[in-house]
């Protein structure tokens, strides 16, 4: 990692060495200069107050100025909790650019040590998609697994009479793939597709957890990754439903709001 540093615009206020979460930046000349270790996050060019520093990784040119306000917190609040899970959905497969859009923003969330390793693939023909529901529905009964088969019977005979509960008719599925080897390629995967739902309906765009699926997408089955063209190297660790939703919600649902407890007593 290189850390280019505009002299005449630093104050040397050390934010960026304050704030780098592993350590690499150093400051005991006056101006920060790059040490090893460096995950390409850009916390120190986003913390700037002069936009003195720019990062190989993360280029100041290519980091966003923030332009609004943060948002009032009945509204974040209420937006959030608006959002559904959709399980109605028009036939019309969702626009592309739409998706990219989707996927650009749900690609740039958290994940531990800035690592990157997962990718998404679309499956947005809506007969394929179907294909791929079939193929879940004769997993799913032909499982070597009694508890899988037990707990997915009547969803199978459900699915062969025309109550699809694996895919819901959606036109579109979403997969994340994540390298081989990567540990935390799930918990990454998991992070990424919740953000994705939540920047969905701003798009028009409505997604359900495709749970049912995923115990077939998760089991890494040869046949399955030929069918969606899983690339060498990588797996399927998430998959959502996707389309346009066929429903317009009015209301929030209750919720009873989970148990909070502080571990230790404080004064006040």
């Amino acid at each position: 990692m290189a850390l280019m540093v505009d002299a005449p615009r630093c104050s040397m206020c050390g934010r960026c060495a304050a704030t780098c979460p592993v350590g690499a930046i150093d400051m005991s000349e006056g101006l920060p200069v790059s040490k090893d270790g460096c995950i390409g996050c850009g916390e120190c060019v986003a913390v700037c107050p002069t936009a003195a520093v720019s990062c190989s990784l993360s280029p100041l040119p290519d980091c966003e100025e923030i332009r609004f306000p943060m948002p009032d917190p009945a509204r974040v609040r209420e937006y959030m909790r608006r959002r559904r899970s959709v399980r109605r959905y028009l036939s019309e497969p969702p626009d592309r650019d739409e998706v990219r859009e989707l996927l650009a923003l749900a690609g740039s969330a958290q994940t531990a040590m800035n690592v990157r390793k997962v990718s998404f693939a679309v499956l947005d023909d809506p007969a394929e998609v179907r294909r791929l529901a079939d193929m879940c529905a004769d997993w799913l009964e032909g499982s070597d697994d009694p508890v899988i088969r037990s707990r997915y019977r009547r969803t199978v005979e459900g699915y062969r009479a025309g109550r699809d509960t694996i895919i819901r008719g959606a036109p579109a599925v979403v997969l994340a793939l994540s390298e081989e080897g990567y540990a935390k390629g799930r918990e990454t995967s998991v992070i990424y597709l919740t953000w994705a739902e939540i920047y969905a309906p701003s798009l028009g765009l409505g997604t359900c957890w495709a749970g049912i699926l995923e115990n077939m997408l998760l089991a890494d089955l040869p046949e399955v990754n030929a069918f969606l063209n899983v690339p060498e190297g990588r797996k399927v660790t998430g998959a959502l439903m996707l389309g346009y939703p066929d429903v317009e919600f009015r209301r929030i649902p209750y919720r009873e709001a989970p148990e909070v407890r502080f571990v230790r007593q404080r004064l006040r």
